[in-house]
């Protein structure tokens, strides 16, 4: 199973993040979303957090809605350090300015919103994010 945690992404983005990943991963994927502050407690496993899992991937929303901010990233990187998890911007495909600012970042990778099952796989072949048989798109 893969587990994707989204961080301040519009419905109509995660939405589709949760499409493309129904398709990538065959339906084993699930994602959760939410904002930073509630991402770094869950990451850091505070309450009521305790128990949550490491995700498999973490997409964090760059563009107007979101945030490339570095502090909030090294954080991210801070609370990740056990699990080594992969994080990718996701920049507005309209707006030059968020894709500079998101491929100026310190990020795995960035992909452009709203994100496609194929952009999905790719990313998932090149991080080694294979799960459960992928399907072809």
């Amino acid at each position: 199973m893969i587990h994707l945690l989204l961080i301040n992404l519009s419905v109509e983005a995660s939405c589709m993040v949760w499409r493309s990943a129904q398709h990538v991963w065959n339906g084993r994927a699930t994602v959760q979303s939410m904002n930073i502050k509630m991402a770094l407690d869950f990451l850091r496993h505070l309450s009521p957090f305790e128990q949550a899992p490491c995700p498999s991937l973490i997409m964090l929303a760059t563009g107007a809605q979101g945030d490339w901010d570095t502090t909030i990233i090294k954080q991210l990187r801070e609370a990740l350090a056990a699990c080594r998890v992969p994080l990718v911007g996701l920049a507005d495909t309209s707006r030059a300015m968020d894709r500079l600012h998101a491929r100026r970042a310190p990020l795995d990778a960035v992909l452009l919103n709203p994100v496609q099952a194929d952009a999905l796989q790719e990313l998932a072949r090149a991080l080694k994010l294979n799960g459960p048989q992928m399907a072809t798109v």
